[in-house]
């Protein structure tokens, strides 16, 4: 299948961006290496700081989530354990 965007990595990063390429009408297809997504945010247990809008007050573990519900109910389809080793002239990665 043909994708309009690919993100390599599902960490908060690549997370953001499938999201927003997704709301924003593209077809994203977002590959990981490891068996989860979510990155750092998982390991981190203590409430953030700083703004509303960077989720301040909010433990990595709960962002992380959210952002999970957020790819789901936008429709990006997520293949993990899969590992990129490069991008081919033809677009075949």
């Amino acid at each position: 299948m043909l994708y309009d965007v690919l993100i390599v990595g599902g960490g908060p990063a690549g997370l953001g961006a499938a999201i927003n390429a997704a709301k924003a009408g593209a077809s994203v297809l977002l590959l990981d290496e490891n068996h989860l997504l979510g990155g750092q945010l998982f390991k981190q247990i203590h409430k953030f700081f700083g703004s509303q809008d960077h989720y301040a007050g909010w433990r990595g573990i709960d962002i992380g989530q959210k952002l999970l519900r957020e790819a789901a109910e936008a429709g990006v389809k997520i293949k993990l354990n899969s590992r990129v080793v490069g991008c081919l002239e033809d677009g075949l990665i």
